[in-house]
């Protein structure tokens, strides 16, 4: 249950701009959030999990009000990932070079989750935001994994209708521990990066 938690709060936190932040907020005890196109998801909720779900998506709506975050262009290309370098750089298939812009990350962690994100079973693709800071050859940008859930090896008990979920990797990586927030030219969201940290280690 608790992947499912963290995939539904990382999409509304994802969603600054969605109209369904408020009704998956007061929906919170059904697990129900809202995907790109408007799509719901639905899931069974322990009732340990609610509290700390509810308190997740509140959180949300208030940094999105404060302090809200990039926003993927869903037009864009979405890309495949053809490789993930040790330091944790992600290159297109275009060639394009990628990094997490405003993280500082512990690369083994942050490379097995690519590995597993764009090399497992669900193969997700990329949307991708440039800062316009490079190193090198790598461009910094704001990352976004495009996946679609509807999938044999999903959990039976998720209902979905077919189309594609948005999830931050930046966001989702700072949540989950392998990345800490650090200030860097061009990179306006590190005060929401910051109170996104200070959240995740307070669950």
């Amino acid at each position: 249950m608790e992947k499912w938690s963290a995939l539904i709060v990382s999409i509304l936190i994802l969603c600054s701009c969605s109209e369904r932040q408020d009704e998956a907020l007061t929906s919170a005890s059904a697990c129900a959030a809202t995907s790109s196109k408007g799509q719901t998801i639905k899931c069974e909720v322990q009732d340990s999990e609610r509290e700390r779900l509810r308190e997740s998506l509140m959180f949300s709506v208030e940094l999105n009000r404060t302090h809200p975050g990039p926003t993927p262009d869903l037009g864009e290309v979405k890309h495949e990932v053809a490789s993930v370098s040790p330091e944790g750089y992600i290159q297109l298939e275009n060639d394009v070079k990628l990094g997490l812009a405003g993280l500082d990350c512990d690369a083994k962690k942050i490379v097995e989750y690519f590995d597993a994100t764009f090399f497992g079973n669900f193969s997700a693709k990329i949307l991708f935001q440039a800062t316009g800071d490079k190193k090198d050859d790598v461009q910094f940008a704001y990352l976004w994994e495009v996946s679609d859930i509807d999938s044999p090896e999903t959990d039976d008990s998720l209902e979905t209708e077919l189309g594609p979920i948005l999830s931050p990797i930046n966001e989702n990586a700072i949540t989950s521990g392998w990345c800490n927030p650090i200030e860097q030219p061009n990179h306006e969201y590190h005060e929401r990066y910051k109170k996104i940290a200070v959240h995740a280690e307070s669950l």
